[in-house]
């Protein structure tokens, strides 16, 4: 089948609504009224107004640092999510991160909760037509994540910005139609019908908890974390990998990928028999070290050029 039929199909995807942002809980509605009568007000003066703006605020805060510390959505959309460079090559072509943020030129402007539910966790336009969007590392974000990000992403300043519509190169497009190179939507588990998880794990350091934080990293690594190649990358890198010497890869366009993911399971040698890496310690738990605190933002990516 060739490529461009395989980007002509069309996938029914279940139709989930969930709210922007999520209202507090019935204990954080207690809380706020509790520091309303603590200051010396009524907490029947607490309006409903004033419950969503606490609501809005929190859910803010909460997406910033899904996007900042978790997902790496600046990296494909822009730190502004006006946005961004995915791959940018020849031989690949050129696949632009849209921009996310209200202004004009913004491709989701008029997004429902279902049309977002259908391309970050399902890698779908809201046409039915298959997205480039990496949603393989997202089956898993539940209905409150991608709610907080929506906020997130929509209380940032609006950019004026309209970014070009994907443009396969001749190698993408040989290996799309040859089925090396599947689409998020080609590899939904269930097939588009799946109950999706409305709050996250709690943030207990247990194997729950471990297991919905490697979703992002199942991309490149698999859903084994077994490693393989990565077809994404320029030729040369697709075809099975170059390194420098020492066995470190080289990077690879702005997301710097690399060649081979390695496998990241523990008690598998990662990189060979000469490069093997060995498991990496657990961290221990650090007493009212509270998992809740949020990580360090991950570094700029360092600027390169996509091989070509």
């Amino acid at each position: 089948m060739r490529a461009a039929s395989k980007l002509s199909i069309t996938y029914d995807v279940h139709r989930v609504e969930f709210p922007i942002p999520f209202p507090l809980t019935a204990a954080e509605v207690d809380s706020v009224r509790a520091v309303r009568r603590a200051g010396g007000g009524s907490a029947a003066d607490v309006t409903e107004r004033e419950l969503t703006a606490i609501a809005t605020e929190r859910a803010v805060a909460r997406g910033k640092q899904l996007a900042s510390s978790f997902y790496a959505c600046a990296e494909y959309h822009g730190q502004d999510f006006g946005g961004g460079v995915m791959v940018d090559d020849p031989a690949m072509g050129r696949l632009l991160g849209p921009n996310l943020t209200t202004g004009a030129g913004s491709r989701t402007l008029t997004y429902t909760a279902a049309d977002w539910d259908r391309m970050v966790r399902h890698g779908v336009k809201p046409d039915g037509h298959a997205s480039p969007m990496p949603s393989r590392d997202f089956f898993s974000m539940s209905d409150r994540e991608l709610s907080d990000l929506v906020s997130y992403i929509r209380s940032l300043p609006p950019v004026e910005k309209t970014v070009p519509a994907v443009s396969l190169g001749p190698v993408s497009t040989v290996l799309i139609a040859t089925g090396r190179f599947p689409l998020s939507a080609q590899l939904h588990p269930t097939r588009h019908e799946i109950a999706h998880a409305v709050l996250p794990p709690p943030d207990v350091p247990d194997v729950t908890l471990g297991r919905h934080l490697a979703q992002t990293c199942s991309g490149c690594h698999g859903a084994e974390f077994a490693g393989g190649k990565i077809v994404e990358g320029p030729p040369r890198l697709a075809a099975g990998g170059e390194h420098d010497r020492g066995g470190a890869p080289r990077p690879v366009g702005p997301l710097q990928r690399p060649a081979a993911a390695a496998n990241a399971a523990v008690g598998r040698p990662r990189h060979g028999k000469q490069g093997a890496l060995k498991p990496l310690p657990i961290r221990p738990r650090i007493p009212g070290d509270a998992l809740s605190r949020p990580p360090p933002p991950l570094p700029p990516p360092s600027p390169c050029r996509s091989a070509s």
